[in-house]
């Protein structure tokens, strides 16, 4: 998530098209190719405990909580945004507001919903195929979107940028192999990971690579399988990171919602004047470093207080049931 939070400051900051400093258009590249694994990884992490479910049925409970998360934001956002004059008010925004899904106003759980419901039945389809069939799949996709994606031929694939549940499902295939099949990164995984990692990186000064980009997943992969099997014996730093881990979706949905997208890198970050200034990719580190910490707080918020309201809420029904149970005098 801090990737995806550094990208879309380069993204939507405009930092990619208004730096004009050689140096730090450089530095602006090297970063946005670094950054560029970061969706692909997110929904990775997901799938790769969503596999292992035997259960054949859609996981409801789950489905409804993430979407009730995305419509909070939704609602919340545009409510502040719009009564403040911040952004204008419309049909159509309020339209977006109410059906953030259907209306794909997060492209992203608009494809992410879709995997998930899918999941089941992905996972009852790699259960029963074998090992090699599982590699021939992944290296089928590969190829598939590395077609789709950099060579711009075989686009019946529907996986051409990667901003879809198509590409998000064939993540779930790559995923589900890493862990299905005890993947482990040996010495040899870890220098060819690297090199294609490094590859990646310098390739994207030179080649507007996707999501989907073979070169991109493949990078995504490495890093994936890099901390797969790292084990964190500082207790403080794993307590620290399952702390931080839940509200990470909360990050997202804050930072990248339309209504603070339109405001906040110009309204409070100032990104245009500081396109040129020396090492202004230190500041986007520095400014990602701080949407980051600010959202997560802001999604902290939000639990308590549901988790709260949720209390007081089962409260008031035990004690409605109490008094139905109870005889009168």
């Amino acid at each position: 998530m801090f990737f995806i939070v550094g990208h879309h400051f380069i993204g939507h900051g405009g930092w990619e098209s208004g730096v004009t400093n050689e140096v730090n258009a450089v530095f602006i590249g090297l970063f946005s190719a670094f950054f560029l694994p970061s969706v692909n990884l997110f929904v990775m992490i997901s799938a790769y405990f969503l596999c292992t479910s035997t259960s054949e049925r859609v996981n409801v409970r789950k489905v409804a909580k993430l979407w009730g998360q995305v419509f909070f934001y939704s609602v919340l956002l545009f409510t502040v945004f719009a009564a403040t004059d911040t952004i204008p008010y419309t049909d159509d925004g309020l339209l977006n507001t109410l059906f953030p899904t259907l209306k794909e106003k997060y492209w992203f759980f608009s494809a992410y919903i879709v995997m998930l419901v899918l999941s089941p039945f992905l996972n009852a389809m790699l259960r029963n195929i074998s090992r090699r069939s599982h590699l021939v799949l992944c290296l089928l996709i590969l190829v598939a979107a590395e077609l789709a994606a950099d060579a711009h031929i075989f686009n019946t694939t529907g996986i051409s940028s990667g901003y879809n549940a198509v590409w998000f499902c064939c993540l779930y295939v790559i995923a589900a192999y890493l862990r299905l099949r005890d993947v482990r990164l040996t010495r040899t995984k870890v220098v060819i990971g690297g090199i294609i990692y490094a590859a990646t990186i310098v390739a994207g000064q030179f080649v507007s690579f996707k999501y989907s980009s073979a070169p991109v997943c493949l990078s995504a992969v490495y890093v994936f399988l890099a901390f797969k099997h790292l084990n964190i014996k500082n207790e403080r730093l794993s307590k620290i990171i399952c702390f931080v881990s839940p509200l990470t979706f909360g990050v997202y949905l804050i930072h990248d919602s339309p209504e603070m997208r339109s405001f906040m890198y110009e309204n409070i970050f100032h990104c245009s004047q500081l396109y040129d200034l020396p090492a202004s990719f230190l500041i986007i580190i520095s400014f990602a470093v701080i949407t980051f910490a600010v959202c997560a707080a802001f999604e902290f918020l939000r639990r308590a207080l549901t988790t709260f309201a949720a209390d007081i809420f089962r409260r008031i029904v035990t004690r409605a049931k109490t008094k139905e149970n109870c005889p009168a005098p």
